[in-house]
């Protein structure tokens, strides 16, 4: 009998620390406030808006932003890579970052320049 009681209390014990545990992780996250999944979520719908907008640059253009931006190669790099000059590598660059402005508005653009420079 005595045995019983003493593992019934152990036990007890045992599920508060687990209690104690949750309660403190779910207060955590109360005050932090941070959804990771909601902001994966919408982290990979503005990606999608993204990558459907790079998709109507012309080809060249689409390649060398690709290649800055994604690859994070330097124009020197992407010239090289290309055959073609560093001006014509910025020019393109820049050309594809103003289409992207436009099409997608300022507060996605400061978004992506931020995010991949």
């Amino acid at each position: 009998m005595y045995a019983i009681v003493k593992n019934k209390i152990l036990k007890v014990i045992a599920h508060q620390a687990v209690e104690s545990k949750y309660i403190a992780s779910l207060a955590d996250f109360a005050t932090t406030g941070e959804c990771l999944t909601d902001h994966r979520v919408r982290e990979n719908q503005l990606w999608a808006i993204i990558d459907k907008e790079l998709a109507t640059l012309p080809e060249k253009m689409r390649i060398v932003f690709e290649l800055s931006r994604k690859n994070n190669l330097s124009h020197k790099e992407i010239a090289e890579q290309l055959g073609i000059s560093e001006k014509t590598v910025k020019n393109q660059v820049n050309g594809a970052l103003k289409v992207l402005r436009v099409k997608l508005g300022i507060f996605v653009y400061l978004l992506l320049v931020s995010h991949l420079l």
